[in-house]
């Protein structure tokens, strides 16, 4: 959502930029800048992206798009409630399409229904975890890469334009006439820009930040699995999986934290 709303803006910007300098938007238009930029971006795109990862990468770039799923509050509670029933010898199901936080407290309950040592669902986790941040990284990274080549085309469309301008000189072409030339040649430089810096490089840095977030959720229900399955009180599991929180969140978590215990005893 935030991806969206920083383009509305970005858009009501240069609309506003137009109306001060008295222009129209279609003067900004041009149809050779436009399949150019747009066109050698897309063929870049189906050579350098990983579509091996297709649908991983289709869910990120939904998740990018719209409002993030990853609620680290959220994960908190539901870590603290697999850690009492692990320590109540109980069985919670979670959904395994759902997202890897709640696959590895799902995995964490099948594995130690199946008689695996605490050692061996630690080293399983924490693959299944290493493999997706992998995988998550070589995403963004790639389309983060692919910000680069916007403003190539442009200069490639920049190219055409002035080769176009220069032989309609040649035919004799007015001062006037060369003016508006010039400015349609250099609307391909001003697409490769805007392509990459309002549209590509952010979308690759919030996949970046989810993807982030996602390994964290991650990470402490791994840690929440691995104290539910030992001695650890629930007091103490509490306090070690609190440090993932952010501060005003820990603090929240601080004021209610004895209504939690209370439950728990």
């Amino acid at each position: 959502m935030a991806f969206l709303l920083g383009i509305l803006l970005a858009l009501t910007a240069f609309a506003s930029a137009l109306i001060h300098l008295g222009q129209s938007a279609s003067s900004y238009f041009d149809f050779v800048a436009c399949t150019v930029v747009l066109g050698g971006t897309v063929a870049v795109s189906i050579m350098v992206l990983p579509w091996q990862q297709r649908a991983e990468m289709i869910e990120k770039f939904k998740f990018a798009l719209g409002s993030s799923k990853f609620n680290i509050n959220q994960t908190y509670m539901d870590v603290l409630e697999a850690v009492r029933a692990l320590q109540a010898g109980k069985v919670l199901s979670f959904e395994k399409g759902s997202d890897l936080a709640q696959r590895v407290l799902s995995t964490a309950f099948e594995l130690r229904s199946l008689g695996f040592s605490n050692e061996e669902i630690k080293n399983i986790l924490s693959q299944m975890i290493v493999q997706k941040a992998q995988r998550g990284k070589r995403i963004a990274d790639s389309i983060k890469g692919l910000s680069k080549y916007p403003p190539a085309f442009g200069l490639v469309g920049t190219v055409l334009g002035l080769v176009n301008l220069m032989r309609s000189l040649s035919d004799g072409l007015t001062p006037a006439e060369t003016g508006v030339e010039m400015a349609v040649a250099l609307i391909a430089t001003f697409y490769g820009l805007l392509v990459a810096n309002l549209v590509v490089n952010p979308l690759g840095e919030i996949i970046s930040k989810n993807n982030g977030m996602e390994i964290r959720c991650a990470e402490m229900a791994l840690r929440g699995a691995l104290l539910g399955m030992t001695e650890t009180s629930f007091l103490k599991a509490r306090e070690l999986l609190r440090v993932y929180l952010s501060d005003a969140a820990a603090e929240n978590y601080d004021r209610s934290g004895a209504q939690v215990v209370e439950g728990a005893a």
